[in-house]
This record gives structure tokens, C-alpha cells and sequence, in this order.
């Protein structure tokens, strides 16, 4: 269901998308917004393009590794989404909590430096 906070960016390089949703995905998010004096995860709206996410930067690894990950966690839920054997189910969604946690930790307090334009 989509409502008036439903919105979308367009980009012309997908590894800066997946970068994005990597971060925004991610703790980092939940911590500048509540840096930023928001209390609340929820009805955030378009704050999360005003806390300044660092620009992403393709010669950086941490950006890099970010994106790899966002990557494979899309591709694992695909996976997820289309496996029907509970064992491999809960095989997969071991596998993604883990890179969720890899992604939680790159993204985290001091790991991505503020740098905009």
C-alpha cells in the first residue's frame, strides 16, 4: 500500500543505489535521525536525504563493500522469497541476518565519514 510518504530517487549508477539502500537500511540511519533530534523511527517522511549521507564514492572500500553487501542481501531475499524447503528457509535467513550484521557493523558509528558538497 503507498501513501503520501511513498517516494523515490532515480540514479544513474547502480552501485550508488544499492550504496543507498545499504544505508538506508541500516543503524546509521536510525542514528543520525535521532542525532538530528527526531525521537521516533516512524513518519520520518524525506529527513533522511536532510542528514547528510556521505556521498558515495566508488574508490572508497567501505562505500564498496556497503554496496556488495546491499547486493547480496537483495539477492538473498529474492531467495527467501522464493524457497518453499523450511530447512533451507531458515538456512538462507541465517545467512542474511549475518550479512544484515556485517552491514550494521560497516555502517556504523564512526565507519562512514559525512563528506557533502
Amino acid at each position: 500500500m503507498v501513501d503520501y510518504t511513498a517516494f523515490y530517487a532515480y540514479f544513474d549508477d547502480k552501485n550508488e543505489a544499492y550504496y543507498i539502500c545499504g544505508i538506508l537500511n541500516s543503524d546509521y540511519l536510525i542514528n543520525q535521525l535521532k542525532n538530528s533530534g527526531i525521537l521516533s523511527e516512524r513518519h520520518i517522511v524525506k529527513k533522511p536525504f536532510q542528514i547528510g549521507i556521505p556521498k558515495y564514492d566508488k574508490n572508497n572500500d567501505i562505500h564498496n563493500n556497503i554496496t556488495l553487501l546491499s547486493m547480496e542481501l537483495h539477492k538473498l531475499k529474492d531467495k527467501i522469497d522464493n524457497e518453499s524447503n523450511k530447512e533451507e528457509i531458515e538456512n538462507l535467513n541465517k545467512e542474511f541476518k549475518d550479512k544484515y550484521n556485517e552491514l550494521k557493523r560497516l555502517c556504523g558509528k564512526n565507519a562512514l565519514t559525512i563528506d557533502i558538497d
